[in-house]
């Protein structure tokens, strides 16, 4: 008797434990559905409790500036500050030569403000030209290296093609974004392309430099700056093309499109996962997709939407590994 008690008494605990679990679980996902679903007009950062208007002029002039965190870069100078007890970016143009771009970039980011693949608008100030955006201590693409290597119970390779799918979603939301079809255009090399990401809290990376993100209108190409592009990191089709900005090269077809991106996606995803020590098993699954996306026919390669698709596959292969 004194057992079937005890079972029932397990069993009691049993339940109730769970039951206090998925409650927690629905909590959490209230509070991240609350966080992610701000309007454009608000924002929300970690620890806050509600969503807050976007900074005024008025306010982000009595923001404290704390450091100035870059120093590379023509288009605008970024500064770590703080609004009552939260950290956060102020960004103000560096050059007045490329005041243009940095204009560009802010109107991106109020177009697209809530999307949990691009960094967070905090606040702008228009005639100040000054806006600010959420601080992200893990810094931009260029650390995940070594903040993976100081981190081993979370540097598995699983975890690291994650991280190339997360890379590949953002692509495939700039690809298909609201405001059209967007270019990835500041990223000639593995070092450009890097340091235009950030890396949030979650360990996911998020779009953060969206000055130089040009649309592709119908039936139209583009071309990434007007300065001629050199090296195997670019699409041979950047290579190829004369980078003289007249106005006829969107419609004459001398210019290129979104697959510049694709092109250059198993170079980014390979630098995240090569220094592995378990590289080699995903080598095999990784190989088709990778080797489509350098087909030297930009017709020919993937869309974001299908590399997103073949990744997600592949971390299912993964997951029937034991020793991952």
């Amino acid at each position: 008797m004194y057992a079937l008690l005890n079972n029932y008494s397990i069993m009691f605990h049993c339940n109730i434990t769970y039951f206090c679990i998925s409650i927690i679980i629905m909590i959490d996902l209230i509070i991240c559905s609350h966080v992610n679903n701000c309007s454009k007009d608000h924002f929300i950062l970690k620890g806050m409790s509600s969503c807050n208007p976007l900074l005024t002029c008025d306010e982000i002039k009595n923001l404290t500036l704390i450091r100035k965190l870059n120093d590379e870069g023509n288009v605008k100078d970024i500064f770590l500050s703080k609004w009552k007890e939260y950290y956060v970016v102020l960004l103000k143009p560096k050059n007045l030569d490329y005041i243009e771009d940095f204009e560009n970039g802010l109107n991106i980011l109020k177009l697209l403000n809530g999307d949990n693949h691009i960094i967070k608008l905090v606040g702008y100030c228009d005639k100040l030209n000054i806006y600010v955006t959420e601080y992200q201590k893990n810094g931009d693409g260029r650390n995940i290296l070594k903040l993976l290597s100081s981190n081993s119970t979370n540097d598995t390779i699983y975890k690291r093609v994650e991280l190339c799918l997360n890379y590949v979603e953002i692509l495939n939301y700039l690809h298909n974004s609201p405001i059209g079809q967007l270019v990835f255009c500041d990223s000639n090399d593995i070092v450009k392309l890097l340091s235009q990401l950030l890396i949030d809290n979650d360990f996911k990376l998020i779009m953060n430099d969206l000055d130089a993100l040009p649309v592709i209108k119908s039936n139209e190409t583009i071309l990434c700056g007007c300065r001629q592009l050199t090296g195997n990191f670019i699409a041979p089709e950047q290579r190829e093309t004369d980078h003289n900005c007249s106005n006829d090269y969107r419609t004459s077809g001398k210019g290129y499109n979104e697959k510049v991106d694709i092109w250059k996606v198993p170079d980014v995803c390979n630098y995240i996962i090569k220094s592995h020590e378990q590289y080699k098993v995903v080598i095999y699954y990784l190989f088709n997709i990778h080797k489509q996306c350098k087909n030297i026919n930009f017709d020919q390669r993937p869309s974001a939407q299908e590399l997103v698709d073949e990744y997600k596959y592949i971390l299912r292969q993964l997951l029937t590994h034991d020793d991952l």
